[in-house]
C-alpha cells in the first residue's frame, strides 16, 4: 500500500483491510465541532484517507470496484464513496442529530472492523459504513431495496450509510 501511512488495520476471518492517510498535511482538515461555539468541544479532524482491502471477496466484503471477483490476492481501493451519493439524513449514532455535518465531498474513514463475511468503517464524524454479507442483519441496512445491494439482498459490494 503505497501514497502514505497505515493508521488503522485489521483482519476478518477471510479478508483483511487498512486505511492509509495522505503522508501530506495539506490534506487535513480542522472542523468546529459544533456551531454553539463551545470552546472545550474539540475541533474535528478530518484527514484524506484510503481503504484498501484483501483477501476473500465472496460475499462482497472488500467492498472492490465491480465487486465479482472471489479473492483479492493484493491491496485493492475499496469502491469510493460520494458526500452526494450518500444518505442525506445523518445521525450521530445516538439517535440524536450530528453536530457537525460533513464538508469533505468525499467520505473517508478513520477506523475500521472485519467480521467474518462483512466490513463496517466510521468516519472522522462519527458516520458508521458498511458492507458485505448482510445476512442476520450484520450490516445494519434495512432489506428495502436500495443502491449498493444485489438482487438477492444478501450482498452489499459497496459501502453504504448505516443510519440509526
Amino acid at each position: 500500500v503505497v501514497g502514505g501511512q497505515v493508521i488503522e488495520i485489521a483482519a476478518g476471518g477471510l479478508h483483511s483491510a487498512a486505511i492509509v492517510a495522505s503522508s501530506s498535511s495539506k490534506n487535513q482538515k480542522n472542523i468546529p465541532a459544533s456551531n454553539n461555539n463551545d470552546i472545550n468541544e474539540p475541533a474535528i479532524v478530518v484527514r484524506e484517507t484510503r481503504t484498501f482491502a484483501w483477501g476473500s471477496n465472496r460475499k462482497g466484503q472488500c467492498g472492490i470496484e465491480g465487486g465479482k471477483c472471489a479473492t483479492v490476492p493484493a491491496p485493492v481501493p475499496v469502491v469510493t464513496v460520494k458526500r452526494a451519493e450518500a444518505t442525506s439524513s445523518r445521525s450521530n449514532g445516538s439517535g440524536g442529530s450530528s453536530k457537525t455535518a460533513p464538508v469533505d465531498k468525499v467520505v473517508h474513514f478513520e477506523k475500521l472492523a472485519l467480521g467474518r463475511v462483512h466490513t463496517v468503517a466510521v468516519t472522522a464524524y462519527g458516520e458508521v459504513f458498511s458492507w458485505g454479507s448482510t445476512s442476520m442483519g450484520r450490516c445494519g441496512h434495512s432489506m428495502e431495496g436500495g443502491r449498493g445491494i444485489s438482487a438477492d439482498r444478501r450482498i452489499c459490494q459497496e459501502p453504504r450509510f448505516v443510519s440509526a
